[in-house]
């Protein structure tokens, strides 16, 4: 459930405004529960030109790579922006809502009156006390403007949470990916919402009337755009654009404001490129597209300052919609979906700082409560996430594009403290549903081994094509693997995934463990649910006899060896792949050469225990 999560709200109220001047006056009010600090700021002309100038050099080398600058430049912009504002009383109450703050996030929420100040990357604030970005760690930054068309999440959502996806593209735009986007948009909501408690409509654009049309006959929830966008310097308005044969269309924010006006939408997700930038001159709520439509009364718009990279778009997103439909507030979710853009296999060390946030009401949450029922063994997200430091799992359909999928997994159990061996389960990219359920079977039967499924961000280009077929090519998920087991504090990890497996010198291999010393582990389940139903038995209970095989294999107690000869037994090295058969079909482990040198009492017992698992 929500969690009602305290803020510190900051009003920057004046105008940088320096005719004949060399200084001009702001008044911070800051705002914390029932607190409130108030200080006049004097903003020379030397630090406003000392921090537009440095905004300004950011913009360009995010979007073009030139000038050249380094994180350190990053921390200086930041640095600036915060000693400005953070002085005297408003110091003092920052870090007294701090110490006081009872909850791991206090969100800052900043509000300016004058546009150019409202353009400055303040999701880059720098504590150099610290030394650390507020907004990556327990203060998220979110935005608000001025305006008297204001409206909050409800309280209670229907139960069905419409949501509409427009897409700007052309659904075959190898550029940014739109197949993608939409994949992972679908995964995300049918893992976590009961059947029947949400409506995705899908449309491709040909005419922006299409979304008022579409609108008119079917009230949304959601609206979320994919596409390309941009800032017309001309107009001084930021316009979304159709990418169609011939003369792209573009729609400004005025005329977006306008159509999306009073249509009672919780959430606008403007997944495309420099949505958030406004106006030096013109206010926000009218040149920017993300802030005209906060002003316009959506109470949550999600929007980005400069260009977002494509691969981290779609961590991005799907993380907070991972997050939002758990119940989880808007701002929770929006900390984790930036933290998330750091698994992307070509991130930046900006890229976190690129998603802006403007609502009126960060803590409240679009998904009033997690909808999908819970079973034992299916914990609130968040639980994994922050105890072992993960986001959602992130599996890859291709070499380069990420496909989000929702997660469930084991709660922590006494248990697992008290058991010999620890193994974490990974599905890389199988989607075995069947994961959990079968845990929550193998913990119950014995008490050697603690099993528990663990969804972690994968990396991309971990497979090969090879002769038409596509290969996890083990190598390249090695190390990345055996620092995750160390963290997670595994025995072992055993993967999933639905490929073949390779390494330097074998290919087509059932499983492997070659590069890690046994401590981690790759299972195929490529062509398995064939031989378990040729065998008689349950795809589960065929994984769980790889599974303990690779555990066998990485025990070096034992030197247990594969052997060219096929018994049924785990070490049969299954040249001929169909032979397989003949070990899921007795599902007992009693070749007595390789049973033999195991002298563990206990841990043959479990053996025999998992294998005599019910075929449900």
């Amino acid at each position: 459930m929500t969690t009602c999560i305290e803020s510190m709200d900051f009003l920057i109220l004046g105008r940088a405004t320096f005719t004949g001047l060399d200084s001009c006056d702001l008044l911070v009010v800051a705002s914390f529960s029932q607190n409130r600090a108030v200080e006049r700021i004097a903003l020379s002309k030397t630090k406003f030109d000392q921090i537009a100038d440095a905004t300004r050099n950011v913009r360009a080398f995010i979007e073009s790579g030139s000038p050249s600058l380094k994180i350190g430049d990053f921390e200086d912009l930041g640095r600036s922006m915060y000693d400005l504002i953070f002085q005297g009383k408003i110091r003092e109450l920052f870090s007294g809502a701090t110490a006081a703050s009872t909850f791991p996030l206090l969100p800052c929420e900043v509000t300016c009156e004058d546009s150019t100040l409202a353009g400055w990357p303040w999701e880059f604030l720098f504590n150099s006390s610290q030394p650390q970005f507020l907004c990556e760690e327990k203060h998220p930054i979110s935005r608000n403007v001025l305006t008297l068309d204001r409206r909050v999440l409800p309280s209670n959502v229907q139960d069905k949470i419409r949501v509409l996806f427009a897409l700007g593209v052309k659904q075959d735009d190898a550029r940014i990916t739109p197949r993608e986007e939409r994949q992972a948009l679908e995964d995300v909501f049918q893992n976590f919402l009961a059947d029947g408690s949400f409506e995705l409509k899908f449309i491709e654009l040909g005419a922006f009337d299409q979304i008022e049309r579409q609108l008119d006959d079917n009230p949304c929830d959601i609206l979320h755009f994919f596409g390309h966008a941009g800032y017309d310097t001309r107009k001084d308005e930021g316009y979304l654009q159709i990418d169609r044969s011939g003369k792209p269309l573009s729609l400004g924010a005025k005329l977006l404001g306008q159509m999306l006006h009073g249509r009672d939408i919780s959430l606008v997700f403007l997944n495309a490129c420099k949505t958030a930038v406004g106006s030096q001159t013109v206010g926000v709520a009218r040149s920017s597209l993300a802030g005209g439509l906060h002003a316009r009364g959506i109470p949550t718009v999600v929007g980005t300052q400069f260009s977002m990279p494509d691969n981290g778009a779609h961590f991005f997103s799907a993380t907070f919609y991972n997050m939002l439909s758990t119940g989880k507030s808007v701002i929770e979710s929006i900390h984790r979906a930036r933290r998330a853009m750091n698994f992307s296999p070509d991130v930046n060390f900006f890229d976190w700082g690129i998603p802006v946030l403007y609502s009126s009401n960060p803590n409240g949450a679009v998904f009033a409560k997690p909808i999908a029922p819970r079973s034992e063994f299916d914990v609130e997200y968040e639980s994994m996430s922050e105890t072992a430091g993960l986001v959602s799992k992130l599996s890859m359909r291709s070499s380069n594009a990420p496909s989000p999928i929702s997660i469930v997994t084991t709660a922590l159990d006494s248990s697992r403290e008290k058991a010999a061996v620890r193994v974490g389960l990974i599905d890389l990219d199988a989607k075995a549903g069947f994961l959990p359920a079968l845990v929550e079977q193998a913990n119950k039967a014995q008490n050697y081994y603690f099993f528990r499924v663990v969804y972690l961000p994968i990396p991309s280009g971990y497979t090969r094509e090879i002769d038409g077929y596509t290969q996890t090519y083990v190598p390249s998920l090695a190390s990345y693997l055996m620092k995750k087991r160390e963290e997670l504090a595994e025995d072992y990890l055993c993967c999933l995934t639905k490929n073949m497996i390779a390494g330097e010198e074998y290919w087509s291999f059932f499983a492997s463990a070659q590069e890690t010393g046994g401590a981690v582990s790759t299972v195929s389940t490529f062509d398995v649910r064939r031989y378990a139903e040729a065998a008689g038995t349950t795809f589960a209970k065929a994984c769980l006899c790889l599974f303990l095989a690779m555990l066998l294999m990485g025990d070096d107690r034992w030197g247990l060896m594969p052997h060219e000869r096929t018994y049924g037994c785990f070490f049969d090295l299954l040249m001929n792949r169909d032979d397989i058969v003949v070990g899921l079909k007795k599902m007992k482990f009693d070749h007595l050469a390789c049973r033999h040198r195991i002298h563990d009492a206990k841990q043959l017992r479990s053996i025999d225990s998992l294998l005599a698992l019910p075929n449900s």
